[in-house]
């Protein structure tokens, strides 16, 4: 039997990942362009976290920063150096429960949920999220990506109850844009847990 709102649902999530992936797509593209101001490092230090956060905030008028990363990036956040061995344990029992800490050095950590790449979850998994990123935003900042839609609205060709066959065909015409505009200051750290 089949159950339309099952496939509503996911082509809600076929386009929740294809607009993730050109958002991640165009923010990546700037880090690559920018790659030697001071706002992106390579490597996950504390010393380097702090000082990129510290930056970030003023840069932003003292406003919080978050870090979004994958799971994967948000758990190489965690106190480095010897001098915090035993802080590591006291933090372990969080760390293992969702993975990652809550926040770190005054800085909200936020997981970003993975993508797999269109025409791969049956074949070779291909993330569309690099693991070794880790992404700092002001709150209440410009967001860096502006999208564009345009389009026709969903349209149905027939009810299914008058249709010989008992089908319904259906069609979406929908055109996306992206572009990157860093009103607001940003900062990435690359090469997590590389």
């Amino acid at each position: 039997m089949f159950d339309l709102g099952e496939f509503v649902y996911k082509v809600g999530i076929s386009y929740n990942a294809y607009i993730t992936q050109m958002i991640i797509q165009a923010i990546g593209g700037n880090i690559t362009a920018n790659a030697v101001t001071s706002y992106f490092v390579n490597g996950f230090a504390t010393n380097t976290f702090v000082k990129l956060a510290e930056i970030l905030r003023a840069a932003n008028n003292g406003a919080k920063i978050r870090a979004y990363g994958t799971l994967a990036a948000l758990s190489a956040i965690i106190p480095s150096g010897t001098t915090n061995a035993n802080l590591q344990m006291g933090l372990g029992e969080e760390w293992a429960r969702i993975g990652h800490l809550a926040t770190y050095m005054d800085v909200d950590l936020v997981r970003i949920p993975q993508i797999l790449l269109p025409n791969t979850v049956n074949t070779t998994p291909l993330t569309g999220i690099p693991d070794s990123t880790i992404y700092l935003f002001a709150d209440g900042g410009y967001k860096p990506v502006k999208l564009v839609f345009e389009g026709s609205a969903f349209t149905h060709d027939i009810v299914p109850t008058e249709a010989p066959d008992k089908e319904m065909g259906m069609s979406l015409t929908l055109r996306m844009g992206s572009t990157f505009v860093a009103a607001s200051k940003y900062g990435a750290i690359t090469g997590v847990g590389a």
